[in-house]
């Protein structure tokens, strides 16, 4: 059972018992199993994270401009190398589940191909996403598109409430 504990500072926060001792369980909303445990917290590591996230604005507002840019580009950098990752880990929680049939998996990535050609920016492309141990499914993957034209057929297509 995976668990997630916190981080406060740059540093691990609690212990294997949790900050507070209490646990709560995390449920894959797709199958209802708990698949993970996330340590609570009181008052005393709210307290503790503002403190920290203080003392970080403090720093990081004196740090030269170049230095932030610097620090946000390798951010971007991590982030589009563990995509696939991130991906699967917002899918899981998220409890998306495949899509009833072939056809309609296969029209909602029509409808990413179409936002595409009418001018959309796809962020995040879902349209090749499987789920390991659950290959069969008509899955499609969390996909984010920037600067849809509302003037497009894309805009008014009902398969945008299932991206």
């Amino acid at each position: 059972m995976k668990t997630v504990t916190h981080c406060i500072g740059g540093k691990p926060f609690g212990d294997a018992s949790g900050a507070t001792g209490a646990w709560a369980p995390v449920s894959d909303p797709a199958t209802g199993e708990v698949t993970t445990h996330v340590a609570l917290t009181g008052a005393d590591e709210v307290d503790a994270a503002v403190a920290a996230a203080k003392a970080a604005y403090t720093t990081w507002s004196m740090s030269p401009l170049a230095q932030r840019i610097a620090i946000l580009f390798r951010y971007r950098a991590l982030l589009d190398a563990r995509r696939d990752d991130i991906a699967a880990l917002i899918t899981a929680e998220q409890g998306k589940s495949p899509l009833v049939t072939k056809e309609h998996r296969d029209e909602v990535a029509e409808y990413v191909a179409g936002a595409a050609a009418q001018g959309a920016e796809v962020v995040l492309d879902g349209r090749d996403f499987t789920v390991r141990d659950r290959e069969n499914g008509h899955w499609m993957g969390i996909s984010l598109l920037d600067r849809v034209r509302t003037d497009g057929s894309s805009w008014k297509s009902r398969s945008a409430w299932w991206v």
